[in-house]
């Protein structure tokens, strides 16, 4: 395996069409992924107020 691969980013031009995937399905999930940076960013806003 690849170091890329095992970075688990997918490159800009070799995304699939899957909506456009972001990381490698073999490495994390997708929507658990999207649901970490969520949970952050809300963490993040309720650290600022």
């Amino acid at each position: 395996m690849s170091a890329i691969q095992k970075s688990g980013v997918v490159e800009l031009d070799s995304r699939g069409d899957a909506g456009k995937l972001t990381v490698r399905p073999e490495s994390i999930d997708t929507l658990s992924f999207h649901f970490t940076i969520v949970g952050v960013s809300i963490l993040v806003g309720y650290i600022i107020l």
